[in-house]
């Protein structure tokens, strides 16, 4: 490229030297798109600012990658189908992961979320199937995360949103199906059609006081999901079937002068 070098040495690591921004590349044309099953692993150096779409899409042998304090943003599909990849450590300067970033990366256990982070893409970790843990730094920032985060992320049992989130979109931990526990952060105002869907092991769940609206499907087929604590004044809008399929004897636990309005909001939403 104008400003960097990749270098794949004959051990199978791809090196990528200069500095500023990787070019935002279509599906099949990064710099080592020809030998990318010869790469198993990926350094990237001090002085490179971002990671470009598509960068390292189905780089099916890569099991480790490197990226350095000066990195910002990783880009959109840029380790798409990398399912060889276990672990990734995100430093504490990138500030977006674009859409579908790590979709599919079927051997992702660990990830954690630095503070840094602002906004996660649509699908950003979809059908990672083996993460069990997914971690947000205590002081993170991210205030928005994109439709599906989590889908079918069939290994996960327990997570704690941070605290400035403000929306839980469409699908997020859509088929999580071992998800026990959700910590839903005090900002969230609004959680998603289907957010939820499919979460067969979730058995308790509490609405803090920000949220306003819980979507269509929300929490559809939560079959041990047995007790809501609803905390918030401020709902308004519960949409269809948000409960149903939920264990057959579920409470809602809503506050004082509450009962009435919220009894009207939640009929019908979690028939059998």
């Amino acid at each position: 490229e104008d400003n960097l070098t990749w270098t794949l040495d004959a051990d199978g690591t791809m090196t990528i030297s200069g500095t500023g921004a990787m070019k935002e590349y279509s599906s099949s044309d990064s710099p080592a798109t020809q030998k990318k099953d010869s790469v198993n692993k990926v350094v990237i150096q001090e002085g490179v600012t971002s990671i470009g779409k598509y960068a390292f899409r189905d780089y099916s042998n890569l099991a480790s990658i490197e990226i350095p304090d000066s990195v910002t943003s990783i880009g959109n599909y840029a380790f798409y189908n990398c399912n060889g990849l276990t672990d990734i450590t995100i430093p504490n300067s990138v500030t977006s992961i674009g859409n579908k970033a790590f979709y599919k990366c079927s051997a992702l256990k660990n990830v954690k979320i630095p503070g840094s982070v602002l906004q996660i893409g649509k699908y950003a970790f979809a059908d990672c199937k083996k993460i069990g843990k997914f971690s947000f730094a205590q002081n993170a920032s991210l205030m928005r995360i994109g439709d599906g985060m989590l889908q079918n992320a069939s290994s996960l049992s327990k997570i704690k949103l941070p605290g400035r989130l403000r929306s839980i979109p469409d699908h997020t931990f859509r088929d999580a199906v071992k998800l026990e526990n959700c910590q839903i952060g005090s900002s969230v105002t609004k959680i998603g059609n289907s957010a939820f869907q499919g979460c067969k092991k979730l058995q308790r769940l509490i609405l803090p006081g920000q949220v306003q609206t819980i979507g269509k499907r929300t929490f559809y087929q939560c079959k041990k999901l047995k007790k809501v604590t609803i905390r918030t004044v401020q709902l308004r809008k519960i949409g269809k079937e948000a409960f149903k399929g939920c264990a057959s004897k579920i409470q809602f636990a809503v506050p004082k002068g509450k009962q009435t309005v919220y009894a009207k909001l939640l009929k019908g939403k979690y028939g059998k």
